[in-house]
C-alpha cells in the first residue's frame, strides 16, 4: 500500500494546511455561524450588505449601492467612494473594472459578453 509513507504524507498535508486553514477561517467568517437566510447575506462593520445576487456589489444604509472588489471599495476620481443609484449600473461598472484587472480570464462577472446575465 503506497498511502503510509509518512513523511510523504507529512510533506503534503503540510504544504497544504496553511491555504487550507485560511479558506476555511475566510467561509466562515463571511457566512456567520447562524446558517439560514444569515449565510448568504455578508455584512460589513459598517452596516453596508453585499447584494446576494451581484458580485462585488454593495448596499449601505442609506440605499446607495457601491462596489467593492475583494476588500477594497472601488473610489471615484475625488477619492471618495463611488456610489451608484441603481444597483445595475454599479454591477456593469464591477465588470469594467474587473476586466482590466482580469488577466487569466478567471473573474466572475455579473453580465455574460451579450449583456445577459
Amino acid at each position: 500500500s503506497n498511502h503510509d509513507g509518512p513523511p510523504e504524507v507529512g510533506v503534503t498535508a503540510k504544504g497544504k494546511k496553511v491555504q487550507g486553514e485560511q479558506f476555511a477561517s475566510n467561509k466562515k467568517k463571511g457566512k456567520g455561524a447562524k446558517g439560514g437566510t444569515e449565510s448568504k447575506e455578508e455584512k460589513d462593520a459598517d452596516g453596508c450588505i453585499r447584494i446576494p445576487s451581484y458580485r462585488g456589489v454593495w448596499v449601505d444604509p442609506g440605499g446607495k449601492y457601491f462596489i467593492k472588489l475583494g476588500n477594497d471599495r472601488f473610489f471615484g476620481e475625488d477619492g471618495a467612494t463611488k456610489f451608484f443609484d441603481k444597483v445595475d449600473e454599479a454591477a456593469k461598472k464591477h465588470d469594467e473594472i474587473l476586466k482590466d484587472k482580469d488577466k487569466d480570464g478567471k473573474a466572475e462577472y455579473n453580465y455574460k459578453p451579450d449583456g445577459s446575465r
